[in-house]
């Protein structure tokens, strides 16, 4: 059964997909163990330098098999000049809704992680299961809003 949440990134930022809520704050992978980790996803769109301008972004991704039930896609966006690699949502479906992005540069990836369980202060643990996929970026300009005139 799809479980669809909106998660709300600092008050403007709306995101939509079959997922759980990003970690509050960044979570520190659990195993310091090195792993041999999977493939990354493969990023399907946006692509590179895309110019966009619709009030909803769509981030599309695919990866090698489906996720096992304490995997998740970790979705990650953050606006050029901002904190790099900044989790917006764990999906469990390989794509994700974005909405209320300000005018801007975006930079995005997928990293897939295995939910390993939580801290005592409520921030999730996990562990990386594959490697990060390539960063893309995007150019976002909201759409106008059509102005109404009149005539004296």
């Amino acid at each position: 059964m799809k479980r669809l949440c909106t998660v709300f990134v600092a008050c403007l930022l709306t995101v939509s997909c079959a997922s759980e809520p990003a970690p509050t704050s960044t979570p520190v992978p659990t195993n310091t163990l090195t792993a041999t980790l999977m493939p990354p996803p493969k990023l399907e769109s946006p692509a590179s330098g895309a110019g966009l301008t619709r009030e909803i972004v769509y981030l599309r991704w695919t990866w090698l098999r489906a996720l096992a039930s304490d995997e998740y896609s970790d979705v990650r966006l953050w606006r050029e000049g901002e904190p790099a690699h900044k989790a917006i949502a764990w999906a469990k479906e390989s794509s994700c809704v974005v909405r209320g992005l300000e005018a801007g540069k975006y930079h995005w990836s997928v990293l897939v992680l295995r939910h390993t369980g939580t801290n005592t202060d409520g921030t999730k643990m996990w562990e990386p299961v594959s490697v990060e996929s390539e960063v893309r970026w995007f150019t976002y300009s909201p759409p106008l809003v059509p102005t109404t005139t009149t005539q004296d």
